[in-house]
């Protein structure tokens, strides 16, 4: 089933790679530098996306490897809680950045 599941998103995503980010386009396809600056905001939110996922899974590793120990599983606790967080920030700066876009 998994495999099946794979091979569909891979081919869908090969096909047109727009799936994943629909307003982001081909780096080397901008018209213009107001194009690219308009842009920008989705390309961080993929960074972003990543850097979460990156601080997310460390903090549930120190969750896991603290083996009962409060002081190291308090810490790993705040990781966690400040990883969701910087994302729910992000997200609502993305909002906002495209709020004011549709504006312009």
């Amino acid at each position: 089933m998994w495999k099946f599941i794979i091979e569909k998103t891979f081919a869908a995503t090969v096909a047109d790679p727009g799936i994943i980010a629909p307003n982001l386009k081909n780096l080397t396809q901008f018209d213009s530098l107001q194009d690219f600056l308009l842009n920008i905001p989705a390309m961080l939110i993929g960074l972003v996306g990543v850097v979460f996922l990156g601080i997310f899974f460390f903090g549930g590793y120190q969750y896991l490897a603290s083996m009962g120990n409060e002081e190291q599983s308090k810490q790993a606790k705040e990781t966690l809680i400040n990883a969701i967080i910087g994302l729910v920030v992000v997200l609502v700066a993305e909002a906002l950045v495209l709020w004011l876009k549709s504006k312009l």
